[in-house]
């Protein structure tokens, strides 16, 4: 998994978004508060979901990654499964996706989404494996 490390909103900063916790990869794109709370209970599952329902800012997703399988996570607490050889999220995923889908790199396709997404897209990027 790749991830750039640009945060808007603000002041715009780096940060990153992509991390390890047991034994999955995680990445997150959007609201990074909402994204940290999801991450906080995945690391600790037997605590209660959080409830986004009531959050104005819901525009968060966040991609978790396993040996087994990739799931997409939003808002809604219920993870969709994803069965692609390879997905993006965040502003410049259709931009990677593109990429891959031309048979390039994930560095080519980062580069590219980096280029091309004028939004949110930054260095460094940051790479993680399960």
């Amino acid at each position: 998994m790749a991830a750039d490390s640009h945060v808007g909103g603000g002041v715009p900063h780096s940060t990153q978004k992509i991390i390890r916790v047991r034994g999955a990869v995680i990445g997150f794109a959007g609201d990074l508060q909402e994204a940290l709370r999801f991450v906080a209970w995945y690391k600790d599952r037997r605590k209660p979901k959080p409830d986004f329902s009531r959050d104005e800012d819901d525009d968060w997703e966040a991609l978790v990654v396993t040996k087994a399988k990739v799931e997409w996570w939003g808002p809604g607490m219920v993870p969709i499964p994803i069965n692609e050889p390879y997905y993006a999220i965040g502003t410049g995923a259709e931009y990677a996706i593109g990429v891959l889908d031309m048979g390039h790199s994930i560095d080519d396709a980062m580069r590219v989404a980096i280029k091309r997404d004028k939004e949110n897209s930054a260095r460094p990027i940051i790479k993680l494996t399960v």
